[in-house]
This record gives C-alpha cells, sequence and structure tokens, in this order.
C-alpha cells in the first residue's frame, strides 16, 4: 500500500462533501480524510484517522465511486 497523494485525497473529499462517499458496508462517510492509503491495484484505499491507517475490510473505500 502507498499514500493517497494530495490529488486522489482531494477528490475523496470533495465526494465526501457531496455526501456521495460510501465505505464498501455501504455507510456515507461524513468526515474529511486527513489522509488514505491505497491498494497496489488501485482500486480501494483506508482511512488514516489520527494518524493510524484504518485497514478494516468493511472501513475501504471503492474508488470507483469517484469516477474516471
Amino acid at each position: 500500500m502507498a499514500p493517497a497523494d494530495s490529488a486522489l485525497l482531494a477528490r475523496l473529499n470533495s465526494a465526501i462533501d457531496q455526501r456521495r462517499l460510501k465505505n464498501k458496508i455501504g455507510q456515507t462517510i461524513e468526515t474529511p480524510l486527513e489522509g488514505a492509503l491505497v491498494r497496489e491495484d488501485r482500486t480501494v484505499c483506508y482511512p488514516i484517522v489520527q494518524d493510524i491507517p484504518i485497514l478494516l475490510a468493511e472501513e475501504g473505500i471503492l474508488l470507483d465511486q469517484l469516477g474516471g
């Protein structure tokens, strides 16, 4: 896994602001991300909260929600 770059983080936070980003179990993410770790296949990222990566499967964010 690698840290999300600033462009991806901005896109994620924009989607959160618009209330259209959900985690793998369908919960709408309401708090802007301070960071994220992106899986090598670039299909899923995991939030970083207070400098701690949350690597639980259900907390994963499918990146296809961001569109192209």
